[in-house]
């Protein structure tokens, strides 16, 4: 579930569960944030007389980039919001705490693929580290290049974080599940039409959007 609020040219995406499970069902097979820890370690921040509540760098480090995976990379910002935070937390910011926290939360490889982008797509240094530190498999590399350069679709999101499930029987039942009949239609791009928790008829194949990433899918091999 989410809310929206939106005034003039800003608006807040507040996202109640991070991997939004009613859109797809198979997404009970990733790894879960825990909100709770998010919360108890979130610091108070203020911007004139309101106040709010700033994950810990680390927390905001990982769930931009579940997000970014989850939406196949469709927005640059993401890669800049990463940056940002590393480069503001200066000589405070460290590696290893990153990587640590991430593979407790089960997304070490989730963080992995942001950090091999921003070195290699887009030329950031992450803390002096090599890229081949964090280097994905070759398909993923590919499939990340392409929606960073071409290819902005969303249901590249939906396989990439299928390969970021460390367990072979997890993985084979998320994306046998992604074809079966009781698959969540995911809302299409720019938020349109398929309303939230609607089963797919027949295979559950959603025709359009079923052909676009078969068609994105020969581009990357094509290029």
């Amino acid at each position: 579930p989410r809310s929206r609020w939106e005034k003039g040219v800003f608006r807040i995406d507040l996202h109640f569960d991070i991997l939004d499970e009613d859109r797809l069902e198979s997404r009970r097979y990733i790894p879960r944030i825990p909100v709770e820890e998010i919360f108890t370690f979130a610091r108070t921040g203020e911007i004139g007389e309101a106040q709010y509540l700033s994950p810990n760098p680390y927390h905001s480090l990982i769930i931009t980039a579940l997000h970014a995976l989850k939406h196949a990379y469709v927005m640059d910002y993401w890669f800049m919001d990463t940056g940002t935070i590393m480069t503001e937390m200066g000589k405070a910011f460290s590696m290893k705490e990153l990587l640590k926290t991430a593979d407790r939360y089960g997304h070490e490889k989730v963080v992995h693929i942001m950090l091999w982008a921003l070195q290699d797509l887009f030329q950031f240094s992450c803390a002096k580290f090599s890229s081949n530190a964090f280097l994905p498999g070759p398909l993923v590399r590919r499939c990340v290049k392409a929606a960073t350069e071409h290819t902005r679709f969303l249901q590249f999101g939906t396989f990439l974080m299928g390969t970021t499930i460390d367990s072979f029987w997890k993985k084979l039942h998320y994306f046998v599940e992604l074809a079966g009949p009781k698959r969540a239609v995911l809302i299409k791009e720019r938020g349109q039409k398929a309303p939230l928790g609607r089963k797919s008829p027949g295979l559950g194949l959603h025709g359009e959007r079923f052909m676009e990433f078969f068609q994105s899918l020969a581009m990357i091999l094509k290029g």
